[in-house]
């Protein structure tokens, strides 16, 4: 497995670097996606550049409070009937709701406390197939990852996100044994 930095392009442009090493989170369960997390250790470190940035992580336990909508970016498809993904990120901007809110859109799936919801009630604007594991960022800070949802931008469901602050703990220990290099 291989990471391409640098790029807004999913096949050429930046460089890539060669996955060490997967950590999934120990409790990570495939059938509700709860902890849906998991830590690639690269086996050379980032070079950061004008575009290669790191970004902030949302603080353990941090409640998400902002008047601003937060943005999800991927390499996902355009819609849920596409076959087709992008080769060029694509990114959009979608509405917090609570896990309350979004607990009543998925009755039979659970809505858990390390998970987070966005999207719009009417649907049209979401992640997509194939965006899963990436950013969702508020304020240039992440505090969502890409988990699970129904569909793609469907009306009343919206997208399920690994909640950051949430999950810190896990990514502050996989991240102790890493280096960074400026």
């Amino acid at each position: 497995m291989r990471v391409r930095v640098g790029s807004s392009y999913s096949d050429r442009g930046g460089y890539q670097i060669a996955v060490d090493s997967v950590s999934v989170h120990p409790f990570y369960n495939e059938e509700t996606f709860d902890y849906d997390i998991a830590i690639l250790k690269l086996e050379d470190s980032l070079l950061f550049s004008d575009k290669v940035q790191p970004v902030s992580l949302a603080k353990q336990g941090e409640t998400v409070t902002s008047l601003s909508d937060p943005i999800v970016s991927g390499w996902g498809k355009r819609s849920f009937s596409s076959n087709k993904m992008s080769n060029h990120l694509m990114y959009v901007s979608v509405p917090l709701i609570t896990n309350k809110e979004c607990q009543k859109q998925y009755i039979s799936l659970p809505v858990t406390d390390r998970m987070m919801c966005a999207g719009y009630a009417e649907g049209k604007k979401d992640a997509c197939g194939g965006d899963s594991g990436g950013p969702l960022v508020l304020d240039e800070v992440q505090i969502g990852i890409v988990s699970w949802g129904v569909g793609c931008a469907y009306v009343d469901s919206p997208g399920v996100y690994a909640s950051v602050s949430h999950l810190r703990n896990f990514i502050d220990q996989a991240l102790a044994f890493t280096t960074v290099e400026y």
